[in-house]
């Protein structure tokens, strides 16, 4: 596939994605052209389910990290959870309302309280690299050591 074409590709599929969000909300009950408490409650629980299912993913990284000291293995999987608690109570409250207006406060509260995308999964993802890195620059100077140990034993 050619770039042009790879590209031509990307912007059809945003095209359909938008027309198929926009014909979502603008069908149903409401003439002019708001969604009902139904779609805007399914709207918000599918944006709380892939917060969810990042936050799983998370959770298996984190049990996954070799390198992970466990003071920030206990920390960040602490992180995880409490967002994953909190996520689950916020979806119940979002299935229970009654209005439009507070299936989007609900929205709202989901984006600025459980900042996952922008706070959690960064947070996560660096502080395995960290451990990481500190455990290869440990290896590596390992490695170094023994490399002039033989250095110094070889004869000038």
């Amino acid at each position: 596939m050619t770039i042009n074409t790879a590209t031509w590709v990307r912007t059809a599929a945003a095209t359909v994605m938008v027309a198929a969000s926009v014909t979502a909300f603008s069908t149903g009950a409401a003439a002019a052209g708001l969604p009902t408490v139904a779609q805007a409650q399914k709207a918000v629980d599918v944006r709380i389910d892939l917060r969810l299912k990042t936050l799983s993913t998370l959770k298996i990284a984190i049990g996954g990290a070799t390198n992970l000291t466990s003071d920030d293995k206990s920390a960040l999987s602490n992180i995880v959870s409490a967002d994953v608690s909190g996520l689950t109570v916020l979806k119940t409250k979002t299935d229970a309302e009654t209005t439009v207006a507070a299936v989007k406060a609900d929205g709202r509260t989901m984006v600025v309280d459980y900042r996952v995308y922008m706070l959690v999964v960064p947070k996560v993802r660096f502080a395995i690299a960290s451990d990481q890195e500190s455990a290869v620059i440990t290896r590596l100077q390992g490695v170094h050591d023994k490399l002039a140990a033989i250095r110094r034993s070889l004869p000038i």
